[in-house]
C-alpha cells in the first residue's frame, strides 16, 4: 500500500496590518520599504536612482499583495523606470490597489490613486504613488510605531551621506580640471603675445644707440 503525501500546511494570509519583520529594509532618505533579499548593490541602486526625490513610502509588494519574486522586481523595475517629477507610476492589480489603499488609511499615508486609469490591453490599473503629503517626520513616526525592528535604516542613511559627501569632491575635481585645460589652451596664445614685444624691444635697441651717436 502506498501512502499518500500529506499536503503541505499553507501558513494563513498575513494582514496589511501585522507588524513588519526585521528581514526587511526601510530607507528613510528615499522612502523605500523594500525585502531584504534583494541585494545591497540592488539596494544601493534604488537609493541613488531615488536619492533626488521627497521622501515616500512605497508598500512591498510580496505575497500579500499576490506578488513574489520575480513580480516583485518587475514591480520595483517598472516603479524606477516610470518615475518622472514627483510622481512614479506601476502597475498593480485592483485587488493590491485596494490593500494599499487599506494599508494608507491605516498608516496615515496619503496614496492619492486619482490618476488611476484601465489600461485595456492588459487590463491593469495604473496606480500613481503620491505621497507629496507625507513628510519625513510623519514617516519617522509611521515607521516607528508600525516597523520597530526595521533594521538598515541607519546603514541606508550613513551610505547616502557618503555618497552626497564624494559629490562635491568630484565636483571640485572636475572643476580643477577644466580650469588647468583653460590655462593651457590660453598659454600658447600668452607665448604668442609676449613674442612681439621682444621682437619691438630688439628693434628700438639701434634707434637708441644711433639717437645716443648723434648726441
Amino acid at each position: 500500500m502506498s501512502t499518500a503525501a500529506a499536503p503541505a500546511a499553507t501558513p494563513p494570509e498575513q494582514s496589511h496590518t501585522a507588524p513588519r519583520a526585521p528581514k526587511e529594509y526601510v530607507s528613510l532618505d528615499t522612502g523605500v520599504l523594500i525585502h531584504a533579499k534583494h541585494s545591497a548593490a540592488y539596494l544601493n541602486r534604488l537609493d541613488t536612482a531615488m536619492g533626488k526625490r521627497r521622501p515616500c513610502i512605497v508598500p512591498q509588494v510580496n505575497t500579500e499583495f499576490g506578488a513574489g519574486g520575480s513580480q516583485e522586481r518587475a514591480w520595483l523595475n517598472t516603479f524606477l523606470k516610470n518615475r518622472s517629477g514627483k510622481k512614479s507610476s506601476t502597475y498593480a492589480t485592483k485587488a493590491a490597489i485596494d490593500k494599499l489603499k487599506a494599508r494608507a488609511a491605516d498608516t496615515g499615508q496619503n496614496l492619492e490613486a486619482k490618476d488611476t486609469q484601465v489600461v485595456s490591453q492588459t487590463k491593469m490599473l495604473k496606480l500613481s504613488l503620491i505621497t507629496a503629503d507625507v513628510r519625513l517626520a510623519n514617516n519617522l513616526d509611521i515607521i516607528n510605531r508600525k516597523y520597530p525592528r526595521a533594521y538598515p535604516v541607519e546603514r541606508l542613511r550613513f551610505a547616502n551621506r557618503q555618497y552626497q559627501a564624494k559629490q562635491p569632491h568630484a565636483k571640485q575635481s572636475q572643476a580643477k580640471q577644466s580650469q588647468a585645460k583653460q590655462s593651457q589652451a590660453k598659454q600658447p596664445h600668452a607665448k604668442q603675445a609676449h613674442a612681439p614685444q621682444a621682437h619691438t624691444s630688439q628693434a628700438q635697441a639701434p634707434r637708441v644707440r644711433a639717437e645716443a651717436a648723434c648726441k
